[in-house]
């Protein structure tokens, strides 16, 4: 009788222990898990940001300026000044982005808050914009379907595209030797009397000295076997399943480099590889009213493309330094988050201004890579709707050729203003890395688009800061 008595008190002063321990359990939290708010624990919002001082405002156009207005961060130059009397030319904001406070503010005011949407992932979304988006085909007659500022483009890139005139003559030796089982067509290969020099010339070296057309068949084996390079590295990428990455850095960028080098001798244009640059949140398009979508004061998610053609005017040729002395002067003026030409903070663009766009994909769906461009160049158009004063009743912003890259296959599109919406018009299939004549093909296009920077891109950019008269070929 005692052994079980004693048995029941130890039961009983075991049940009180482990008990005393459940409840020392639910009041003594991690160190690390107790430092932590709850609503740092929640995956579904945002932080709050901390809140403003002052109400957003719209941004005001420069016959809405007071003289008496602070406007700049920094005092402008003389020069800057002087800039100020262009009437084509928009005074900075004296508050940030309307959009972005205002989804701030709703944020840290409620925890509960409806938030924006979420990033845009296809194409057809893109009607929801404010500045609708459009996606249009191209049509049998593309002259008639285009501005004048892409129409002779548009003519020698379908030329390009469909193989004619894509190879030096003098290469023709070559792939024959290289490749004895190709059929080689003659329309093929560009006369030498039409051959550009700086083509060939980008594979030249110093030590060279050899006779003019034993020297161009040198330079030719150089291209060609750069050419071929690429091929093979675009072809081992797809075999064993490399990234978008991967494919970006022993595909592309080699590809894009060499279209550009050799076509400016003087670094006019370059390429510029921008996977790190984001919209801005002053320039993300707003999104339209319709049902179902978010309200106006709220935006679409900042997407990027991988890499631009943009012209140079950080360290300009001397025919550019007007032009660059120009937008230097009037970013200026702007406030420090706004001083720069495109659509991004990203320092490398600066005073780049982007005149192509390029998106490459390699297993996701075309119409993501569709959506990236499409809200890209509408960040893009309000950009410089701000910057530079385009009334859409009036006047339009330059078309935009745009490239968008599959795996192997290179298609490219222009981003047409039309006012109150951007149609985008293509494809034009311009070319693949899977196949020497169409690399060859591929080139000639990007070497046609740097050209196209080079000129009416550039020419637009001095119409619209006010350095030059409208033209025939200016939209």
């Amino acid at each position: 009788m005692d052994m079980i008595v004693n048995t029941n008190r130890s039961n009983r002063y075991v049940r009180s222990w482990l008990d005393s321990i459940d409840q020392s359990d639910t009041l003594i939290q991690d160190p690390e898990t107790a430092k932590l708010a709850p609503e740092q624990f929640n995956p579904e919002m945002p932080p709050t940001p901390p809140p403003t001082s002052s109400s957003p405002s719209k941004r005001k156009r420069s016959s809405d300026m007071q003289d008496g207005n602070s406007i700049t961060s920094r005092p402008p130059s003389k020069t800057a000044m002087a800039f100020r009397s262009f009437p084509r030319l928009a005074q900075p904001d004296e508050t940030p982005s309307i959009g972005s406070l205002s989804m701030s503010r709703s944020q840290s005011q409620c925890s509960t808050s409806r938030r924006s949407t979420s990033p845009i992932k296809r194409a057809l979304d893109l009607k929801f914009l404010a500045k609708p988006v459009l996606f249009e085909d191209l049509s049998d007659n593309p002259l008639a379907q285009l501005p004048a500022d892409v129409q002779g483009l548009c003519t020698r890139v379908m030329r390009a595209a469909n193989k004619l005139g894509v190879i030096p003559a003098v290469t023709r030796e070559t792939i024959e030797a290289k490749m004895p089982n190709m059929p080689l067509m003659d329309a093929w290969f560009r006369p030498e009397t039409e051959q550009d020099r700086r083509e060939l010339d980008v594979w030249a070296e110093c030590d060279v000295e050899l006779e003019e057309r034993v020297f161009d068949k040198t330079l030719a084996r150089r291209q060609f076997r750069a050419l071929v390079a690429i091929k093979e590295a675009a072809a081992e990428s797809s075999s064993i399943g490399r990234g978008e990455l991967a494919w970006n850095n022993m595909v592309h960028f080699p590809l894009l480099q060499h279209a550009v080098q050799s076509t400016s001798y003087s670094r006019r244009v370059v390429c510029e590889p921008i996977m790190n640059a984001h919209i801005a949140k002053q320039w993300l398009p707003e999104m339209g009213s319709d049902k179902g979508k978010a309200a106006k004061d709220l935006v679409a998610g900042g997407k990027m493309v991988d890499f631009a053609l943009v012209l140079d005017l950080h360290k300009p040729r001397l025919e550019d330094e007007e032009l660059g002395e120009a937008v230097t002067n009037l970013l200026a003026i702007q406030k420090s988050q706004s001083q720069t030409i495109n659509q991004c903070n990203y320092e490398p663009l600066g005073l780049k201004p982007i005149g192509v766009s390029i998106e490459t994909k390699t297993e996701i769906a075309l119409t993501t890579g569709s959506a990236q461009l499409g809200i890209w160049t509408a960040a893009w158009h309000r950009r410089i709707s701000e910057l530079f004063v385009i009334d859409p009743a009036t006047e339009r912003i330059v078309t935009l050729p745009l490239l968008l890259c599959h795996g192997h296959v290179w298609r490219l599109y222009f981003a047409c203003d039309r006012g109150q919406n951007i149609t985008i018009i293509g494809p034009i299939d311009v070319g693949s890395t899977n196949d020497i004549i169409q690399i060859y093909s591929l080139v000639a296009v990007l070497r046609e688009l740097c050209k196209w920077v080079e000129g009416p891109f550039r020419d637009w950019l001095e119409y619209a800061i006010g350095l030059k008269e409208k033209t025939e070929e200016i939209v």
